[in-house]
């Protein structure tokens, strides 16, 4: 986030990520290149199981929120096994390895996922099916026998720790790390192994479009890495009474915090070779087949899905990372404005002309000073008595420095949402989607608008981050992600009730 005058001259120094298709395996993401995730607390387990059916991962204690999407219905709080299946019989393993908790989980998955793509295949796309021929290989330090090679070139764990999964088209085969050591492995040990589902899900997603012919075009990365995670979202929202495992909500949180973790760096330009995209650009694919399912994906491959900007605007803002200072201190530019008085001004000028009446409110530091102040999150609170922000600097000025600026952004742009508007009448979440849009796109912008605070690499990403930080629920967290993202899309009008 910055406040600029002048374009200034695009920065040229960029980072790419790792993927390929074609004869050699399409890769979920190069783990070397992923950013620090922003540390979510995971709800602890309830141990209480009152069915006969295996219910597994964390526990979300937020209410049920009811959803009338084709896909997801009704979704239960806990994932469930519907139908068990033995790991050694469904994942080749290679043997040396011990087995894990969750393995009951992944293969029970595995099977449904292979049942999903044979439907999808099938019924969607109208192509003759077949199963994986290779198979899908769990690849370790321990493993004995090696993974098959793909294209002659060796499937090594080294691969893993960088790739995170794999599928190889010449040889069909999906390889995933089994392993502690790596990504995947800490997300399994603190959200549990639908971590792995979702990425054995992605990779099904490959294989599917190796079966209908998506693989044989020259496309970008992040075109197959698109239409791949739509296919994921699909299949965890797979309306199907047969199915063998049964995604709850925590499935969902975990899914989200997975594509949070495995977005590309900040700077990387999404359609630079190897570009998988945002995690609000993951996530939005994601979100868009869990809600229409697998039919919803076919379009993307011809009319994805748009993506953010994710390239840094000038060098400035690049040896800062993309970050403004909070406060100037330190700062030797005269012109430098602190953080929360350009985006206070910002979104006073933005709601004026919204709502066509002059809007002037504040932010102040320390603690609010009116009855009933209503929390935001992050130290930052309103009063609507006075229509006035206010913000702890102790306990946000922590947060702002480790995770980002845009952190301050998105709870402005909530406190001023909740303060102009009624929640009966306009989608706030949508709403604070729309000012952020109009500082990363400028579509359809107001030709009275005269900021010149523009979003960087990492922005829109720091909002979502903000929504999950707080998320014990993953149908929630993706329904308010959603909302957010209609109005960073398509601008405040759409967010009418």
């Amino acid at each position: 986030m910055r406040s600029v005058g002048p374009l200034l001259a695009v920065a040229t120094a960029m980072l790419t990520t790792v993927a390929c298709a074609g004869p050699e395996p399409v890769v979920l993401v190069a783990a070397d290149t992923i950013p620090p995730a922003l540390s979510v607390e995971p709800v602890e387990p309830d141990t209480t199981d009152s069915t006969s059916e295996q219910v597994t991962d964390p526990v979300p204690t937020s209410s049920p929120v009811t959803t009338s999407s084709p896909g997801a219905v009704d979704v239960d709080e806990r994932t469930r096994i519907i139908t068990t299946a033995e790991f050694d019989n469904i994942i080749v393993d290679g043997g040396g390895r011990t087995g894990a908790p969750g393995d009951d989980l992944v293969a029970a998955a595995t099977v449904d996922i292979a049942n999903w793509m044979a439907f999808t295949v099938r019924d969607v796309y109208q192509h003759d099916q077949s199963p994986l021929r290779g198979g899908v290989h769990a690849v370790h330090r321990e493993r004995r026998t090696p993974a098959p090679d793909c294209a002659g070139v060796p499937t090594e764990y080294r691969d893993m720790l960088d790739y995170v999964a794999l599928y190889c088209p010449t040889e069909d085969f999906i390889a995933y790390d089994a392993g502690s050591g790596g990504l995947l492995g800490a997300l399994n040990a603190e959200w549990g192994p639908m971590a792995t589902a979702v990425v054995i899900a992605h990779e099904f997603g490959h294989a599917i479009q190796e079966r209908v012919g998506v693989l044989d075009r020259p496309l970008p990365t992040i075109i197959l890495e698109q239409h791949a995670d739509c296919l994921a979202g699909a299949w965890m929202g797979w309306d199907d009474p047969s199915r063998s495992v049964q995604p709850g909500r925590d499935a969902v949180l975990t899914a989200l915090v997975a594509l949070i973790e495995v977005r590309d760096p900040v700077g990387v330009d999404p359609f630079s070779p190897g570009g998988h995209g945002t995690a609000f650009d993951r996530i939005g694919a994601f979100t868009h087949g869990y809600i229409g399912g697998s039919a919803a994906c076919v379009p993307l491959i011809d009319e994805p899905l748009e993506v953010m900007p994710n390239r840094f605007g000038d060098l400035d803002d690049l040896a800062r990372g993309g970050n403004a200072p909070y406060d100037c201190s330190g700062v030797a530019d005269p012109e430098c404005r602190a953080s929360y008085e350009f985006l206070g001004d910002d979104l006073n000028e933005f709601w004026s002309l919204a709502l066509d009446v002059a809007v002037t409110i504040e932010v102040s530091g320390g603690r609010p000073t009116c009855d009933n102040a209503a929390p935001i999150a992050f130290g930052v609170a309103t009063c609507s008595v006075d229509r006035s922000v206010w913000i702890d600097e102790s306990v946000l000025r922590p947060i702002y420095d480790d995770r980002g600026d845009f952190v301050l952004g998105f709870l402005l742009g909530l406190a001023w949402a909740q303060l102009l508007t009624d929640p009966a009448e306009i989608d706030q979440s949508c709403a604070v989607g729309a000012w952020m849009g109009d500082l990363a796109l400028g579509r359809g912008r107001n030709p009275e608008r005269a900021s010149t605070v523009v979003t960087s690499p990492g922005d829109i990403d720091e909002a979502v981050d903000v929504i999950m930080s707080t998320a014990t629920d993953g149908v929630a967290a993706l329904d308010e992600i959603a909302r957010l993202r209609t109005g960073v899309l398509t601008g405040v009008d759409a967010c009418s009730l």
